[in-house]
């Protein structure tokens, strides 16, 4: 309890003593009651006022305060957040996602992503993806069908390996022209059916070998002696029109002449075959020379043969797509840091946080971390100093906010005034930006009304008419005062830095 000064209300008739401060303003000591507020009816029980029983007020109009200190609020419960989050607030922490996306999630909204996934970030969950997918380049398994290869001419660089060609059998439609023919020679084993008319040409020391039955129409020029092996093979019948001549004797009344590759003659050899004739059996590589009209698919032992090169733009509308490799992508809905946000066009995506109530490794400068809510999703805020940085408000143990009330040293002054009916109210004290409070004490017994701007009995605090009745306000704006009629004086006290 402090020390108190008592002031009889009535000297020298024994009249009740008043408690109060008396203090010194200049040369005047001036004395201040002390007033202990009461809550309850007139004629009804009354309880002090404290904390857990606070004063009531109505503020009638407009009432201007200020802040001083530092304060926190505490939130509880969920706090709707409106309107996009910011570059920074997106990038304060990553958002955790289990699971692969649903083909849903993925269409909701396009997720901008800063540069290329790394091969590890690609592979660290498979990403279902569902629709139409192109890119320049694409990784295809599995083989094509004859539908998907017709569509579009394929681009591809460098001959195929074996294990591409053997993937599946490639139906071929139409003449391969002369280049594609000589680009590799295609070894072929087996039966070949010929229709028409086939040339068979070869160079000067490079025989064409011949197994099996070779069926020969017409006459066959034979030069060189046969073997012994070769004349054995089949009994040779001899007539006497075929005995040997003597030297330089004619053979013939017609001597053959050369004839000329290409163009049927009896001095020719000729082999021709015909529609369901027995087909001529080849044995070893053949070369071609000109064009050969190719029908039907070819076998999957020839595609196997030799590695077909194939150039050109290969496109279908459905590819085949697996999650290996590396894929380019565009991180065209990305706002770059301090960047300018276009209404109707910025894209803006929700965020999500963490609940976390055990700290973990304290961050340093320009780490990235996620932010926290509470077990109720509500997201955990501070209050920081607008401008010293890393200076935050506190709570107290009771989950109270910090209030720092530390007064220093400040000056007070004390005027009186006379309040009377004016329009607007009289004015008891000037705006005064470092004012702290001020007190204003009842001099008489007639009701004054207290306020700021335009004051007048029916927006005015009611300073009720009770001498010695005190009122605390903490403003720095002009303070006026007005009464319902007659004037009424009051005396002011002042505090400010």
């Amino acid at each position: 309890m402090p020390d108190l000064d008592y002031s009889e209300m009535d000297p020298g008739s024994g009249g009740e003593n008043v408690a109060g401060d008396r203090i010194t303003q200049g040369s005047t000591q001036v004395f201040i009651p002390f007033v202990q507020l009461l809550v309850g009816a007139m004629d009804g029980p009354r309880s002090l006022v404290d904390s857990s029983n606070p004063l009531p007020v109505a503020v009638q109009g407009t009432v201007a305060t200020t802040q001083s200190g530092v304060w926190t609020v505490g939130v509880s419960g969920s706090v709707a957040v409106t309107g996009p989050l910011t570059d920074a607030q997106l990038r304060a922490a990553p958002v955790d996602v289990a699971g692969p996306l649903t083909d849903d999630e993925l269409r909701a909204s396009g997720v901008p992503v800063l540069g290329p996934l790394t091969d590890a970030e690609l592979r660290n969950t498979p990403v279902p993806v569902s629709g139409t997918f192109w890119q320049a380049v694409q990784p295809v398994s599995g083989p094509l069908t004859d539908a998907q290869l017709r569509n579009s001419a394929v681009g591809v660089t460098g001959p195929l390996t074996d294990a591409q060609l053997r993937a599946a059998d490639v139906p071929v439609s139409g003449p391969l022209t002369n280049a594609e023919l000589r680009a590799t020679p295609v070894p072929i084993s087996g039966t070949v059916s010929i229709t028409g008319e086939v040339e068979i040409k070869n160079d000067s020391g490079n025989p064409i070998p011949v197994s099996g039955t070779v069926a020969v129409s017409g006459a066959v020029a034979v030069t060189g002696p046969l073997t012994d092996a070769q004349l054995r093979a089949t009994a040779v019948p001899i007539s006497v029109a075929s005995l040997p001549l003597p030297t330089g004797a004619a053979t013939a009344a017609k001597q053959p002449a050369l004839g000329t590759a290409g163009v049927p003659s009896a001095d020719v050899l000729t082999v021709q075959g015909i529609v369901d004739g027995t087909p001529l059996p080849i044995a070893g590589a053949v070369t071609v020379s000109g064009s050969v009209a190719v029908t039907g698919p070819l076998t999957d032992a020839q595609l196997r043969a030799t590695a077909v090169p194939v150039s050109g733009t290969f496109w279908q509308a459905t590819q085949p797509v697996s999650n290996a490799g590396t894929f380019a992508v565009q991180d065209s809905q990305v706002l770059a840091d301090n960047g300018a946000f276009t209404d109707g066009s910025s894209k803006v995506f929700p965020a999500g946080f963490i609940y976390d109530e055990v700290a973990g490794t304290a961050l340093t400068e320009n780490d990235v971390g996620a932010a926290r809510i509470n077990v109720n999703r509500a997201q955990v805020h501070v209050l920081e100093d607008g401008t010293t940085r890393g200076r935050y408000a506190g709570v107290t143990s009771g989950n109270r906010l910090q209030v720092d009330d530390t007064i220093g040293a400040a000056t007070t002054a004390n005027t009186q005034v006379t309040v009377g009916t004016t329009s607007g109210g009289d004015q008891l004290l000037a705006s005064r930006s470092t004012r702290r409070r001020l007190f204003i004490t009842n001099q008489g017994t007639t009701d004054v009304y207290v306020g700021v701007g335009t004051v007048s009995t029916a927006n005015g605090m009611l300073l009720p008419g009770i001498k010695g009745a005190c009122m605390e306000l903490r403003s720095v704006q002009q303070v006026k005062a007005i009464v319902a009629s007659g004037s009424q004086a009051v005396s002011v006290i002042e505090e400010y830095d």
